[in-house]
């Protein structure tokens, strides 16, 4: 196989080809766009053949696609589509990856390169990972600044010299790697290299070019394969690179080596928010974006959270290692009734939540293959059923209250990620109704899936009850989704007496679909993050018809339900520097469900504001203040009314609504939380019999 090589530059294009000696070169600079690059590449390489293209990008590379404009090149890189202008194949990487690939000799090596800016990456026993370390903060700029051509043209080369040395030793010190390899094209104009430096050659580019399409070996379990490398290194660069400015730089290796799996165990906490887990506002993250510089990151609603008890005595790096993800959690929620209600009392209920997340690409060479298993143990009492009498639960993880086998399912990606799908044992909810504001809250009606639908639909499903189906989801854009799913739709199979093991498929059929649109959240995107979804469901099984019932005669049944949703979040006013993820943001969700006569609760509406980071001393605590009401069928209300003349205890359903606000409290890196809350139920039950009630409680959670 003949590869072409093309490196990128700030100043000029080179290419070479299998079985050639000799680069070819034309020039670069501020006017050159990718379709002229493209152009002047294939008249450059007349003459040769090659099969595949390895592209040599000078600017932060995510999943094989350039994520933001490069900053001494022209316009319309982000979004090119190379493979179609090649007519080829084409491996595109960051250019300083393809000349540290080319430059790597095995063991832990950083690579730097001293070109127009800074390029950097960073290879761990064959594994390369891009860090942009250029764009980090230094003195009163950034490093890139200062030993990039800027900041020789600036400083001059005697500033420059001391600069770069005093910019390497920061680096050694904080990554510790076995060895430097400095490239680019301004070492020369260094007199000699700084201790553990050794020079690189810029031909080293087409040599890693070509590297990137040799087969690799597969690795085994020692870890040398690990999916979060570059949110570890990341975030062990910044935090010593923040104390290495403030204080004098260390003689000796530090503590790094020995942080470096208690920071990957913090980065692969998991990759779903559902009702058993700890993490709130806004959830757990995705580690992907640490490739991008810091400047370019997206708003996140979802942080990293550190287990409480850190790697688990080194257990979980061995189990990340071999493809096994543990999630142990446990939340609990205490509350009271100060006044109102049908009665005072206090309750609690919680959850022990277990969820395991066999990585199949690991364990089986299965790409793009996973398989979860989920369970969890729930007890306690409901403080509504039990003294409130309102219908919207209090506490969001009372249902359901014994052992659950929850999620027994496949899933898997393919087409790059832009088609997934899951079969098996699954629950509705986990996929449909999402938005991660949701899950600061402790009141059902918003956490985790917004809780109007279950009154219209007993087909749908949420944790911790699951049932057999499938999922699909497509993504025609970066920005976009269009999802669908068809279920089991027995509501007997939540009987508690089950455990969740009840593996019949008796039916009936429910179908959901959703489509979803976000609003920035990619890298270079502003921080006022925003997501937008739509959905309409169908559930096929038969139904009280409430036009039929208080006529002194037995009641009659319809078939089938539908509806329609639509809900929103949107970031509107970020705090602080981009990569603090402080925030101010706005949510809602509407639930329609037409037909009164089958629907309990045709209307519902939940929304509200939420806040991470309000003080600056505690960027991760969160706080939020929603509504949540529903409106009763006027259907069921004229049943009501009709049974009523029989038997005045009879109640007449209209609306309730509950108000809450809520503040969480994050500790041990977002191990732990503590959250007092606020209800104000108003209505309670829906029929004005029933005294407001004003509830205190507080919800505990740890990610064990």
């Amino acid at each position: 196989m003949n590869v072409l090589v093309v490196d990128i530059g700030g100043t000029h294009v080179k290419i070479l080809t299998t079985g050639q000696d000799t680069p070819r070169q034309c020039d670069s600079g501020p006017m050159l766009t990718p379709k002229k690059m493209v152009s002047q590449v294939r008249k450059l390489s007349s003459g040769w053949r090659y099969d595949v293209v390895s592209v040599g990008y000078p600017g932060p590379v995510l999943r094989g696609r350039p994520v933001s404009e490069p900053p001494n090149l022209g316009a319309g890189w982000v979004g090119f589509n190379f493979e179609a202008a090649f007519k080829r194949p084409v491996k595109l990487v960051n250019d300083a990856a393809m000349q540290a690939l080319g430059s790597y000799k095995g063991g832990k090596m950083l690579f730097l390169g001293l070109g127009t800016g800074l390029g950097s990456t960073m290879i761990v026993d064959g594994i390369v990972e891009p860090m942009e370390l250029g764009h980090l903060p230094y003195k009163k700029a950034t490093f890139e600044d200062y030993i990039g051509v800027r900041g020789l043209e600036d400083h001059g080369r005697k500033k420059w010299r001391q600069y770069v040395l005093d910019v390497v030793q920061r680096l050694f010190a904080a990554l510790e790697p076995d060895y430097v390899v400095l490239g680019g094209g301004n070492v020369k104009n260094l007199h000699e290299l700084p201790a553990g430096c050794q020079a690189g050659d810029n031909a080293n580019a087409f040599v890693g070019g070509f590297r990137l399409w040799k087969k690799r070996s597969k690795r085994n379990a020692s870890g040398r394969a690990t999916v979060c490398l570059a949110l570890m290194l990341a975030l062990l660069f910044r935090a010593r690179v923040a104390r290495a400015q403030e204080s004098p730089l260390p003689s000796a290796p530090s503590e790094v080596a020995t942080n470096l799996m208690a920071l990957m165990v913090a980065a692969q906490s998991g990759d779903r928010e559902r009702t058993n887990t700890p993490s709130g506002f806004f959830g757990v993250s995705s580690s992907a974006s640490s490739q991008v510089p810091v400047d370019l990151r997206p708003f996140q609603l979802a942080l990293p959270r550190a287990h409480l008890f850190d790697d688990w005595f080194g257990l979980l790096p061995k189990l990340h290692d071999r493809g096994i993800v543990p999630t142990l959690t446990f939340v609990s929620d205490v509350a009271g009734n100060v006044s109102g209600g049908e009665s005072q009392g206090v309750t609690h209920a919680d959850n022990l939540g277990l969820d395991l997340l066999f990585d199949l690409e690991k364990l089986a060479d299965l790409k793009g293959a996973s398989f979860l298993v989920s369970m969890s143990q729930r007890s306690g009492n409901s403080l509504s059923q039990e003294h409130v009498g309102n219908v919207f639960t209090i506490q969001q993880v009372y249902g359901g209250q014994t052992f659950h086998l929850i999620d027994v399912a496949y899933q898997q990606k393919l087409l790059d990620d832009r088609v997934e799908f899951r079969l098996g044992r699954i629950a509705t909810g986990d996929d449909f109704l999402v938005s991660q504001y949701d899950y600061l809250f402790m009141q059902n009606g918003f956490d985790g899936t917004p809780v109007g639908i279950f009154f219209n639909s007993p087909g749908m499903t949420a944790y911790p009850n699951a049932t057999w189906g499938a999922r699909l989801k497509v993504r025609p854009t970066q920005r976009t989704y269009v999802m669908g799913g068809v279920y089991n739709g027995d509501p007997s199979i939540r009987d508690i007496d089950h455990n969740g093991t009840d593996m019949s498929m008796n039916g009936p059929v429910f179908a959901i679909g959703e489509v979803g649109y976000q609003r920035n959240g990619l890298p270079g995107d502003s921080p006022l993050l925003g997501n937008y979804k739509a959905g309409i469901w169908y559930d096929n099984s038969t139904y009280t018809d409430f036009e039929t019932v208080g006529l002194g005669r037995s009641s009659g049944t319809r078939r089938g339900n539908w509806g329609f949703y639509s809900l929103f979040d949107q970031v509107l006013v970020p705090f602080g520097d981009p990569a603090s993820n402080r925030g101010f943001g706005v949510f809602g969700t509407m639930m329609v469900s037409p037909n009164e006569s089958a629907s309990q609760m045709p209307y519902f509406f939940a929304g509200g504001i939420a806040f991470r980071g309000i003080f600056a001393s505690r960027p991760t605590d969160s706080a939020g203040f929603g509504v949540v009401y529903g409106s009763f069928s006027s259907d069921l209300r004229h049943a009501q009314e009709r049974e009523q003349q029989l038997d005045p205890t009879v109640g007449v359903q209209t609306y309730e609504t509950v108000l809450e606000c809520t503040y969480r409290f994050y500790f041990r890196k977002g191990a732990l939380f503590f959250q007092p809350d606020i209800q104000y139920v108003i209505r309670p039950g829906g029929t004005g019999r029933i005294d407001d009630a004003l509830v205190l409680g507080c919800q505990v959670g740890v990610n064990l």
